[in-house]
């Protein structure tokens, strides 16, 4: 059930608190329902495509660039995905940057990524729409880290459930998105059709 859904990474600090708010990227909504890549339950791992179908960029041409970089690009921009290595109960996932076209993961010793799932407090969460970042950070479904094999620091940011495992909008966060994800819109059919999309 953890991984059934939509989940939103707020890197912008939009509705909560962010260590990288300055350098997000621009990228919106994930899902883990790509049918391409289906979570392997024996060793609770999941692939996550950054060009397919389950990842979502921004409308605009920071998210084409991205996109393109992704699927055309060489050295350490192009052919970028994600392996997400979850714990027996999916409360917690490693997440290692994966070059599939040439069969390797960065050690989580030099590049760590991890996700660490929140349990809801009873009386806070759901926050108010109007609460502030404190109270959603705290009642977020995960917290991402983030740390550099030179660097002790570790960056943080929130991940929030949108749409639920019934394709149900979660309340307040699913309307904080659709505000967010507007306002990154800057839709360019040239840059947009160098990126093979259409509308």
């Amino acid at each position: 059930e953890p991984l059934q859904g939509l989940i939103w990474m707020d890197q912008a600090g939009y509705i909560s608190n962010s260590d990288l708010a300055s350098s997000a990227a621009p990228d919106g909504a994930v899902s883990f329902g790509d049918p391409a890549n289906k979570l392997d339950v024996g060793t609770h791992s999941i692939f996550a495509d950054t060009v397919g179908l389950a990842w979502q960029w921004f409308n605009n041409d920071a998210g084409y660039k991205e996109w393109l970089d992704i699927k055309f690009g060489i050295g350490i921009k192009g052919g970028r995905w994600y392996r997400f290595q979850f714990n027996e109960d999916y409360t917690f996932a490693q997440i290692y940057l994966a070059y599939t076209g040439l069969n390797l993961e960065i050690p989580r010793q030099i590049l760590s990524f991890s996700m660490t799932h929140q349990p809801s407090v009873p009386g806070l969460c759901p926050p108010s729409k109007h609460a502030d970042k404190n109270t959603f950070s705290r009642c977020a479904t995960w917290r991402r880290e983030s740390g550099i094999l030179w660097n002790p620091r570790q960056w943080v940011y929130y991940v929030f459930q949108i749409v639920d495992k019934d394709g149900e909008p979660v309340q307040p966060y699913f309307d904080k998105y659709v505000e967010f994800i507007k306002s990154k819109e800057r839709g360019n059919t040239t840059r947009a059709k160098q990126a093979g999309l259409s509308w």
